[in-house]
């Protein structure tokens, strides 16, 4: 494949499973990255011992022989990249992705180890957060309002917990995560005392960063939709359906015109999109489409 002069470079990716590696590598493409892509490490390490060398190598933690593998073709590598299904560490790795994989997550990885990071990507990711931050808001002050009165209260807290504290991680919040860590210790080990003492400080900083990741700008919304938007939202779910994010996203972003249902359904889609949720995004664009 002939690389334009805005490819980042090439990466490797090594997994057992052919779904993994199509993901993960339809995932990279917006970030111009051409992925080469090996089922084995034995295949991974004949790359590199012909000469190949690569921005990143992405390795299945859990493959036969990974650490071994690791060892050798990190040499070839600017960075190690670690795909694993469980928290534990894997220390011969400089960073490690677990699945199912975090859009997120993903992009903290790549502006780390990748030079010429887009403010983009910056972008996108505070848009993110800032989701995902005010949905956790919402959650954890309606379960400490009403006392963590059930098992499921606790567990649905756990939950949000453990999730947020990742994002906060995703952004550089390292003092806000290790606080989210705290609750989730506490919700594993049912401290309700804790949760409710500690909970609410967490929340109001929480709600304050989500404040200063909110974009500022205010929606206009029509009284008629766009004539196009029919079109558009066909050419939109096909591009869900073909894991194609950045042109998905691109085209979300001139789709600025409209009622109010149908910006919010765009919103929606948008949400989707950038937790890499295709099948919900590509859903909701046809159910859209099949309704006006």
């Amino acid at each position: 494949m002939a690389q334009s002069a805005e490819n980042h470079g090439n990466v490797l990716i090594a997994d057992t499973l052919k779904s993994n590696l199509y993901i993960l590598a339809g995932l990279l493409k917006p970030h111009n990255l051409h992925a080469e892509t090996v089922l084995n490490g034995a295949d991974a390490l004949a790359r590199v011992q012909n000469g190949s060398k690569y921005k990143l190598i992405f390795i299945n933690c859990h493959m036969p022989n990974a650490s071994e593998t690791a060892q050798k073709v990190r040499p070839y590598c600017d960075a190690l990249i670690g795909i694993s299904d469980d928290d534990k560490t894997h220390s011969e790795y400089d960073a490690i992705i677990t699945r199912p994989i975090d859009i997120n997550v993903l992009e903290t990885v790549l502006s780390t180890y990748l030079k010429g990071k887009s403010e983009t990507t910056d972008a996108r990711l505070h848009e993110a957060f800032a989701s995902d931050g005010q949905k956790t808001v919402t959650l954890m002050q309606g379960y400490v309002n009403n006392g963590l009165r059930s098992s499921a209260d606790i567990v649905n807290f756990t939950v949000a917990a453990h999730g947020i504290k990742s994002a906060l991680r995703n952004v550089g919040e390292a003092d806000l995560s290790h606080q989210a860590a705290e609750l989730e210790a506490a919700g594993n080990r049912s401290d309700t005392a804790y949760i409710l003492q500690a909970a609410p400080n967490f929340v109001r900083a929480l709600q304050a960063l989500v404040t200063k990741y909110t974009p500022r700008q205010q929606k206009t919304y029509a009284t008629q939709d766009a004539p196009n938007l029919a079109q558009n939202l066909q050419a939109l779910a096909e591009k869900c359906a073909e894991y194609n994010r950045k042109g998905a996203l691109d085209m979300l972003a001139g789709m600025t015109y409209g009622t109010q249902k149908t910006l919010e359904t765009l919103d929606q889609i948008k949400s989707y999109l950038l937790s890499t949720d295709f099948d919900e995004a590509e859903k909701t664009a046809r159910d859209y489409l099949a309704s006006i």
